[in-house]
């Protein structure tokens, strides 16, 4: 099933009052996605029912080319933003009113994986992002970046411009908080244009520690979560995430109302039986939880299975790593002879993902070796992990799409926040959270 966009128009009246009232008669919410990739943060609030996409941007051709295949009536902009002008976007959208802005910044030069220059170019983007915003006068703004944000200087200014005609907050969100199996943290930044006169609020999260015992990685073995400790070592707290203690954070809470967190098994459970070099295109099993229910709807053909060849060495360390262990499990002669703290992990089928990067084929770039094969996770597994539709099918070499995987926001985190802001400028009573079923009309599910 192919995504087909609305059309429909947004109203736009002038005040307040009648601008919050609106929004819950207007057809649907216009919004734009800058540095989009494969749209991560524009999928969730799409799969809410409640906005329109008017346009993308991003530099990358194969994102724009993937994004279209999916969605072919969506206008993709594939162009440096640094010679994008808004009015391009402006003649995009043709009189529709454009109420909020989404986007994620390059994030290389200040996050913990790049080197941390702050005259990095590509840190330049965070003023094309306020440049944007300025031309186009949205009502709201979401950003997303990598925590280290908050302490770069980039993020003082970018806050000094937008509280000029923004109301503004800004917290870490943990994916998994909010119905994905990875253990996530990202900075966002909320901004509600002053002349509505609403403060942001975040969303609270929808999943928690609900009557389970999840695999700690650290301690290796299986934690039931009543210590803070132990809550915080299962969410993969980590230096950065402590060091922004004192800021606004959404904390986890172990209501019953909450849902469980999902599990890697809950994940890509139904898409075992694959060996090194492997490529399947056919289901080997029947789902059997909500989660993979959902994102396989009424999908028949598998996508972007394919698992890595291995070197013999390669495998012969993978084969000596237990499920939910890493290289303090294997004797030190077996060591690659450089490495990082957080390589050559695997994971397990009873706890969550760590954070995906741009190359999880690799088993040396961090935990991504499978649970119980002999190999690192497909493309299709860790876009399960982001939340991804089976029917998301990416484009490009395993390089470009690992890319476009492991840059997206969590669909399931977006959706979530999509739903919040909706609810914070319409006082909807129903809120379609990360859990709930989509709207088929309105979402590749």
């Amino acid at each position: 099933m192919i995504q087909q966009l609305s059309s429909l128009a947004v109203e736009s009246p002038n005040s307040f009052p009648s601008r919050v009232s609106n929004y819950a008669h207007a057809s649907k919410m216009g919004i734009v996605e800058l540095f989009a990739g494969a749209a991560g943060l524009a999928q969730g609030f799409l799969r809410t029912g409640y906005y329109d996409l008017i346009a993308l941007s991003d530099i990358d051709e194969n994102a724009q080319l993937t994004f279209q295949v999916n969605y072919p009536q969506a206008r993709y902009i594939a162009s440096d933003i640094h010679e994008l002008s808004p009015k391009r976007i402006l003649d995009i959208a043709d009189g529709r009113k454009i109420v909020g802005v989404l986007g994620g910044p390059p994030c290389q030069g200040f996050s913990l994986a790049g080197l941390k220059n702050p005259d990095d170019a590509r840190n330049r983007y965070i003023a094309d992002y306020v440049r944007f915003v300025a031309a186009l006068d949205p009502d709201f703004l979401v950003m997303e970046n990598v925590p280290q944000l908050l302490f770069h200087k980039l993020f003082v200014r970018l806050l000094e411009e937008l509280k000029e005609r923004y109301e503004v907050r800004y917290a870490i969100l943990n994916a998994a908080l909010y119905g994905t199996p990875q253990t996530r943290h990202r900075a966002f930044v909320f901004a509600y244009h002053r002349r509505l006169g609403v403060a942001p609020e975040f969303p609270t999260p929808t999943h928690g520690f609900v009557n389970c015992e999840l695999f700690s990685y650290y301690l290796k073995r299986f934690e039931r979560p009543d210590t803070c400790a132990a809550r915080e070592d299962i969410l993969g707290s980590d230096p950065i995430i402590a060091k922004v203690s004192e800021l606004v954070r959404i904390e986890t809470s172990r209501s019953l109302q909450l849902c469980p967190l999902v599990t890697v098994e809950e994940a890509i459970g139904d898409l075992r039986a694959l060996q090194p070099g492997e490529t399947l295109t056919t289901y080997p099993h029947e789902p059997f939880s909500a989660y993979q229910k959902r994102l396989r709807a009424d999908s028949s053909e598998l996508f972007n299975h394919n698992a890595r060849r291995h070197s013999e060495e390669m495998l012969g360390l993978i084969r000596r790593i237990p499920e939910g262990g890493d290289l303090r499990d294997v004797e030190v002669r077996y060591w690659p002879k450089s490495h990082y703290s957080q390589a050559y992990g695997r994971l397990h089928r009873k706890g969550l993902s760590r954070t995906l990067t741009t190359y999880f084929c690799n088993p040396g770039s961090g935990r991504f070796i499978h649970p119980q094969d002999a190999r690192a996770i497909t493309v299709r597994e860790a876009a399960r992990l982001q939340g991804f539709s089976d029917q998301f099918k990416f484009l490009g070499t395993q390089e470009q799409q690992m890319s476009l995987v492991g840059n997206a926001v969590p669909i399931p985190l977006a959706q979530a926040i999509g739903a919040h802001i909706y609810e914070e400028f319409c006082g909807a009573t129903t809120s379609q959270q990360s859990h709930a079923p989509l709207d088929k009309r309105s979402t590749l599910l």
